[in-house]
Protein backbone atom coordinates (compact mmCIF):
# COMPACT_ATOMS: atom_id res chain seq x y z
CA UNK A 1 0.00 0.00 0.00
CA UNK A 2 2.71 2.42 0.99
CA UNK A 3 4.87 1.55 -2.04
CA UNK A 4 2.16 2.61 -4.47
CA UNK A 5 1.92 5.98 -2.81
CA UNK A 6 5.62 6.67 -3.15
CA UNK A 7 5.36 5.77 -6.80
CA UNK A 8 2.78 8.43 -7.27
CA UNK A 9 5.22 10.97 -5.88
CA UNK A 10 7.87 9.84 -8.34
CA UNK A 11 5.57 10.15 -11.27
CA UNK A 12 4.43 13.57 -10.24
CA UNK A 13 7.98 14.74 -9.94
CA UNK A 14 8.74 13.53 -13.42
CA UNK A 15 5.73 15.31 -14.82
CA UNK A 16 6.65 18.53 -13.09
CA UNK A 17 10.16 18.50 -14.41
CA UNK A 18 9.02 17.70 -17.94
CA UNK A 19 6.37 20.38 -18.01
CA UNK A 20 9.11 22.89 -17.41
CA UNK A 21 10.01 22.64 -21.09
CA UNK A 22 6.83 22.40 -23.11
CA UNK A 23 3.50 20.64 -23.43
CA UNK A 24 0.28 19.86 -25.27
CA UNK A 25 -2.73 17.59 -25.33
CA UNK A 26 -1.96 14.37 -27.20
CA UNK A 27 -5.66 13.90 -28.06
CA UNK A 28 -5.51 16.78 -30.53
CA UNK A 29 -3.30 17.74 -33.44
CA UNK A 30 0.25 18.58 -32.34
CA UNK A 31 0.26 22.22 -31.20
CA UNK A 32 2.94 24.82 -31.52
CA UNK A 33 5.73 24.23 -29.02
CA UNK A 34 5.17 25.96 -25.71
CA UNK A 35 7.74 28.32 -24.28
CA UNK A 36 9.06 28.01 -20.75
CA UNK A 37 6.97 31.07 -19.85
CA UNK A 38 3.83 29.04 -20.66
CA UNK A 39 4.48 26.60 -17.80
CA UNK A 40 6.15 28.83 -15.22
CA UNK A 41 3.93 29.22 -12.20
CA UNK A 42 2.18 27.26 -9.49
CA UNK A 43 0.44 23.95 -10.12
CA UNK A 44 -1.66 21.88 -7.78
CA UNK A 45 -4.02 18.94 -7.70
CA UNK A 46 -4.77 15.50 -6.31
CA UNK A 47 -3.00 12.20 -6.75
CA UNK A 48 -4.89 8.91 -6.48
CA UNK A 49 -3.50 5.40 -6.23
CA UNK A 50 -6.36 3.44 -7.81
CA UNK A 51 -4.99 0.07 -6.67
CA UNK A 52 -4.88 0.90 -2.95
CA UNK A 53 -7.40 3.78 -3.03
CA UNK A 54 -4.95 6.13 -1.33
CA UNK A 55 -4.89 9.86 -2.07
CA UNK A 56 -3.10 13.08 -1.32
CA UNK A 57 -2.40 16.54 -2.70
CA UNK A 58 0.43 17.79 -4.85
CA UNK A 59 1.89 21.26 -5.25
CA UNK A 60 4.47 22.22 -7.81
CA UNK A 61 6.19 25.53 -8.38
CA UNK A 62 8.05 26.02 -11.67
CA UNK A 63 10.53 28.82 -12.35
CA UNK A 64 12.87 29.23 -15.28
CA UNK A 65 15.55 31.19 -17.06
CA UNK A 66 14.89 31.44 -20.80
CA UNK A 67 18.33 32.81 -21.59
CA UNK A 68 20.15 29.97 -19.80
CA UNK A 69 17.46 27.47 -20.92
CA UNK A 70 17.12 26.06 -17.42
CA UNK A 71 14.12 25.31 -15.26
CA UNK A 72 13.57 24.55 -11.60
CA UNK A 73 10.64 22.69 -10.05
CA UNK A 74 9.82 22.52 -6.32
CA UNK A 75 7.57 19.55 -5.53
CA UNK A 76 5.64 18.74 -2.38
CA UNK A 77 3.13 15.94 -1.79
CA UNK A 78 0.86 14.96 1.08
CA UNK A 79 -0.45 11.55 2.04
CA UNK A 80 1.28 8.19 2.03
CA UNK A 81 3.68 8.58 -0.91
CA UNK A 82 5.35 5.35 -2.08
CA UNK A 83 5.00 3.67 1.26
CA UNK A 84 6.15 6.57 3.39
CA UNK A 85 5.91 10.29 3.92
CA UNK A 86 7.18 12.76 1.36
CA UNK A 87 9.18 14.81 3.85
CA UNK A 88 10.55 18.22 2.88
CA UNK A 89 9.77 19.68 -0.56
CA UNK A 90 12.28 18.59 -3.20
CA UNK A 91 13.85 20.83 -5.84
CA UNK A 92 14.78 19.57 -9.30
CA UNK A 93 16.76 21.45 -11.92
CA UNK A 94 17.32 20.74 -15.58
CA UNK A 95 17.72 22.04 -19.12
CA UNK A 96 15.06 22.46 -21.80
CA UNK A 97 15.12 23.02 -25.56
CA UNK A 98 12.48 23.60 -28.22
CA UNK A 99 12.42 19.80 -28.73
CA UNK A 100 11.36 19.09 -25.18
CA UNK A 101 12.69 18.51 -21.73
CA UNK A 102 14.81 15.77 -20.18
CA UNK A 103 15.91 15.27 -16.62
CA UNK A 104 17.69 12.54 -14.70
CA UNK A 105 18.96 12.42 -11.17
CA UNK A 106 18.66 11.03 -7.67
CA UNK A 107 16.04 11.96 -5.09
CA UNK A 108 15.48 11.11 -1.43
CA UNK A 109 11.94 10.05 -2.34
CA UNK A 110 12.20 8.91 -5.98
CA UNK A 111 15.59 7.18 -6.16
CA UNK A 112 17.32 7.18 -9.56
CA UNK A 113 14.97 8.50 -12.24
CA UNK A 114 14.83 9.54 -15.89
CA UNK A 115 12.16 11.82 -17.33
CA UNK A 116 11.28 13.12 -20.77
CA UNK A 117 8.61 15.35 -22.25
CA UNK A 118 8.61 16.00 -25.96
CA UNK A 119 7.54 19.23 -27.62
CA UNK A 120 3.96 17.93 -27.90
CA UNK A 121 3.60 17.35 -24.15
CA UNK A 122 4.03 13.56 -24.19
CA UNK A 123 5.55 12.47 -20.87
CA UNK A 124 7.49 9.24 -20.30
CA UNK A 125 9.96 8.00 -17.75
CA UNK A 126 10.92 5.60 -15.00
CA UNK A 127 12.47 5.41 -11.55
CA UNK A 128 14.68 2.66 -10.16
CA UNK A 129 16.76 2.12 -7.03
CA UNK A 130 13.99 3.63 -4.92
CA UNK A 131 14.62 4.08 -1.21
CA UNK A 132 11.79 1.62 -0.49
CA UNK A 133 13.31 -1.86 -1.10
CA UNK A 134 9.83 -3.30 -1.73
CA UNK A 135 9.55 -1.29 -4.97
CA UNK A 136 11.53 -2.48 -7.98
CA UNK A 137 10.61 0.37 -10.32
CA UNK A 138 8.05 2.97 -11.29
CA UNK A 139 7.02 3.78 -14.87
CA UNK A 140 4.96 6.73 -15.99
CA UNK A 141 3.28 8.16 -19.05
CA UNK A 142 1.18 11.23 -19.51
CA UNK A 143 0.29 14.42 -21.32
CA UNK A 144 0.70 18.09 -20.50
CA UNK A 145 -0.58 21.42 -21.77
CA UNK A 146 0.08 24.95 -20.56
CA UNK A 147 -2.81 24.55 -18.07
CA UNK A 148 -3.09 20.85 -17.13
CA UNK A 149 -0.96 17.76 -16.57
CA UNK A 150 -2.13 14.18 -16.30
CA UNK A 151 0.42 11.55 -15.27
CA UNK A 152 -0.41 7.86 -15.10
CA UNK A 153 1.95 5.63 -13.15
CA UNK A 154 2.61 1.96 -12.52
CA UNK A 155 4.57 0.72 -9.52
CA UNK A 156 6.27 -2.66 -9.94
CA UNK A 157 7.06 -4.36 -6.67
CA UNK A 158 10.16 -6.44 -5.93
CA UNK A 159 9.91 -10.22 -6.33
CA UNK A 160 7.02 -11.61 -4.32
CA UNK A 161 5.54 -8.14 -3.73
CA UNK A 162 2.33 -8.70 -5.65
CA UNK A 163 0.73 -7.24 -8.72
CA UNK A 164 1.67 -3.73 -9.88
CA UNK A 165 -0.09 -0.70 -8.39
CA UNK A 166 -1.50 2.03 -10.63
CA UNK A 167 -2.57 5.60 -10.17
CA UNK A 168 -2.93 9.09 -11.59
CA UNK A 169 -1.75 12.60 -10.76
CA UNK A 170 -3.85 15.49 -12.06
CA UNK A 171 -2.42 19.02 -11.88
CA UNK A 172 -3.93 22.34 -12.87
CA UNK A 173 -1.99 25.57 -13.31
CA UNK A 174 -3.16 28.15 -10.77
Amino acid sequence: MKQGKRLLAIILLAAVVFVSGCGSDSNTAPPVNLALTDVIGNWSGPWHNTTFNSTGNTTLGITGDQVAQTASAVLNMTGPVLGGTFGAPETFNGPFTSNGFTFSGTSAVFGTFQLAMDSHGVISGSGTNLPNPLIQRVDFTGNATATTMTINYTVTFAAGGGLPAQGTINLTKQ
